[in-house]
């Protein structure tokens, strides 16, 4: 209905008039639908985190006597604990109003299952307790000392679900009572083993055994796997003279990410990183065991080469990347795309 409504006022000019604001929290407890998101009609706004004088006037507005240094005071203890979380500030300010809990306690107390927090920090246990590698993820980031990377893809879930902060793919706890709470709560997972990397040289010698990327390719980042076209089709000039003298098939793929430099002007560096990752995931996913070579070969572009399959199983695989990552409905607002189009 929403959409219809946003169409309309590109039509219409009595729709120009209406003006609806949306507010959607961070809940845990509702799925993350990447296939519907709002955010496709209209202006997407985050709620930035609450500053030190924001939560000293919110916390005067109800009623508390923070005027003075202890309001300045409580704020900073907040802020430190809840990072400014719009919803966990309302939470504390609405409690120390009605007497149920003290400063004091709800800084000593947070980081269990008891107090203010208890069912909204169980709510999240419980979403993770499903899902071994999210929870394998955020499990890393409470415990490291500093940000950490991780998988774009976990990144871009974490921080959709509010549990961090990211600054790239490198992720750190969104606030002090999610890592002290998380590092308490979440038993220990045992890593999965990293397995290295062979030449497909050695294939012939371990049976044709097939390896995610050929090592004659310069290494880069693990995620991207991004290449100089050089070297990339120097590997390709290798892989198509071998395959003529064994008269097997050679093939290609080449998946180009729509509107890209759009979707990067219009949400910037961060959401360009978890894009590409969430891409790159994909199509390791769906051509697992089947390849010699992945790589982004341009900015846009990603680079698949496959050996010994026919046509038919080829073309499934391209369309199985195509599907798998449509269904993910990455938001691209199409109005920016006319801004933009004036402007390239």
């Amino acid at each position: 209905m929403l959409r219809v409504w946003h169409e309309q006022a590109q039509q219409i000019e009595v729709w120009q008039k209406l003006r609806l604001i949306v507010a959607q929290s961070d809940d845990p407890l509702a799925p993350l639908q990447l296939s519907q998101p709002l955010s496709t009609s209209g202006l997407l706004v985050t709620l930035p985190a609450f500053t030190r004088e924001q939560i000293q006037e919110l916390g005067q507005r109800y009623g508390l006597a923070w005027a003075d240094a202890t309001g300045i005071h409580a704020a900073d203890s907040l802020v430190k604990l809840l990072g400014g979380n719009p919803y966990l500030v309302n939470i504390a300010l609405y409690h120390l109003r009605r007497n149920n809990v003290s400063l004091a306690d709800l800084l000593k107390s947070s980081s269990v299952q008891t107090k203010i927090y208890g069912d909204y920090l169980r709510s999240y246990l419980t979403l993770l307790q499903d899902d071994a590698a999210l929870k394998l993820a955020l499990q890393k980031v409470v415990n490291a000392a500093e940000s950490i990377p991780l998988n774009p893809l976990d990144a871009y879930r974490l921080e959709s679900l509010g549990l961090v902060q990211l600054d790239g793919i490198h992720a750190r706890p969104a606030c002090e009572l999610y890592r002290l709470y998380f590092k308490e709560q979440l038993e220990a997972i045992k890593p999965p083993l990293i397995t290295e990397r062979v030449s497909v040289q050695d294939n012939h010698e371990r049976g044709h055994e097939r390896k995610a990327i050929a090592p004659s390719l310069p290494t880069a980042n693990l995620f991207t796997l991004s290449v100089n076209h050089c070297s990339f089709h120097e590997y390709l000039e290798a892989q198509w003279q071998t395959c003529i003298k064994t008269a097997t098939p050679l093939s290609l793929i080449l998946c180009r990410i729509d509107y890209f430099k759009f979707y990067k002007a219009a949400y910037g560096h961060q959401a360009e990183t978890a894009c590409i990752g969430i891409i790159s995931d994909v199509i390791h996913q769906q051509v697992a065991g089947q390849t010699d070579c992945i790589t982004r070969y341009e900015d846009a572009t990603f680079a698949v080469v496959l050996q010994q399959l026919n046509e038919q199983d080829v073309t499934a695989i391209a369309e199985n990347i195509r599907r798998t990552i449509k269904s993910f409905a990455l938001p691209l607002d199409q109005t920016k795309i006319g801004d933009f189009q004036m402007i390239f």
